[in-house]
């Protein structure tokens, strides 16, 4: 198993496909997977840019999406022109590339997801989900692997920096496609340990929707739901509770199976406005009554010894990834850290020999504690060695 990773700023797509070429044919390896990363701007060009990687390299599996930043050599190029490339030679693995319009994803269930894969649950495959962001919820996807594949590990993102529908590109060999979805299989001797770091915390206490319509929560524990923030915010130091009203977040919370009664993996989400009446609050995704919630604040130092604690956690492991992908949220980057390369350089501080390269995304696929969701505000991983047996 070899990898590796280049970038390319240049402004000039073909210009910059064809430095990213020119390198990788220079590397002693043979790669049966390339997975391209392209920002917003090189979206136009972007069947031109697969061709010239399938023209360059007919036998190889070739995925890819565009977003409003990449990740290349431990860097993070954020809002400006660049393309990452990461390409893996993979003996004794098999890949299955496969995407899905929005129609399809709607309609198929899990036997025609196994079937048009061409996977069984018994060859314990691992998975990598591309989405577009418009017209389509990308849990959808989650769901019908999971119903398909049981617990088989999924780690992905929702393409960003598209303006409107039509404008993301997802790459899946010659094919662009501008919505919908794409499915990277992977089994044989290859092992993809997910992992996911999260950048919200906790205020407050947990408590039950009670009142719904739509996406506005109306109460909380039986009390206007306004009111219940109202009075958490009153508790908290002037300086936190600032912050949180610039930018207020809510955990939707799922109980894990075979965990404690309180032990939750949050899906965290902007709390968009209040209703008219002042009583109610939108919020930006789908909730329904009895789920247990909890308000959450951005905070980056919190964040940051996060991600550094788990990812010295999976180090302790043992797990010696030789490759990964990573998936960093939008809301996340220098503006919320305050430096560049927050989580590229704190993978690659706790993993010097794996090679890395991702995408900004509008969404990160993942699971915090067992559950594979879509989640926000998040760095999410897939990390890649031999199986233990090989």
């Amino acid at each position: 198993m070899k990898w590796f990773n280049a970038a390319s700023t240049n402004t000039d797509s073909i210009e910059c496909i064809e430095e990213l070429i020119v390198a990788l044919e220079k590397e002693p390896l043979n790669p049966d997977l390339i997975c391209m990363f392209i920002s917003s701007d090189h979206v136009q060009n972007a069947e031109s840019i697969a061709k010239r990687i399938n023209e360059s390299f007919p036998d190889t599996c070739l995925i890819g999406a565009s977003g409003s930043g990449v990740i290349g050599n431990h860097v993070e190029i954020e809002n400006t022109s660049a393309i990452s490339i990461v390409a893996a030679e993979l003996p004794d693995v098999d890949l299955r590339a496969i995407s899905f319009s929005r129609e399809q994803l709607r309609i198929m269930g899990p036997h025609e997801w196994r079937t048009l894969i061409d996977l069984e649950i018994e060859q314990q495959p691992c998975f990598i989900v591309l989405c577009d962001p418009y017209g389509f919820d990308p849990a959808h996807v989650i769901r019908h692997l999971n119903l398909a594949y049981g617990d088989a590990p999924i780690v992905g993102g929702v393409a960003s920096g598209a303006k409107g529908a039509g404008e993301s590109a997802l790459i899946c060999g010659a094919k662009i496609l501008n919505e919908g979805a794409l499915v990277l299989g992977l089994y044989g001797d290859i092992q993809m340990t997910p992992f996911l770091s999260q950048g919200c915390r906790p205020i407050g206490p947990i408590m039950t929707v009670t009142g719904l319509r739509r996406n506005m929560i109306e109460s909380l524990n039986g009390k206007p739901a306004v009111d219940q923030l109202q009075d958490i915010i009153e508790e908290l130091p002037s300086n936190v509770a600032n912050h949180f009203r610039h930018n207020p977040m809510i955990g939707i919370a799922e109980p894990q199976e075979g965990k404690a009664a309180n032990s939750y993996d949050f899906k965290i989400r902007s709390v968009l406005g209040v209703s008219k009446n002042l009583s109610g609050m939108a919020i930006g995704g789908y909730v329904e009554k009895g789920d247990s919630v909890q308000f959450h604040i951005r905070d980056p130092k919190s964040a940051s010894k996060k991600l550094h604690h788990s990812l010295k956690e999976y180090a302790g492991y043992g797990i010696k990834p030789e490759g990964a992908f990573l998936f960093s949220c939008i809301g996340r980057g220098s503006v919320f850290f305050g430096e560049p390369n927050h989580d590229s350089q704190a993978f690659h501080s706790h993993f010097p020999n794996s090679i890395s390269g991702g995408l900004f995304c509008n969404g990160e696929i993942g699971a915090a504690k067992s559950k594979v969701q879509v989640h926000g505000y998040s760095c999410s991983i897939a990390m890649f060695s031999k199986r233990m047996w090989s």
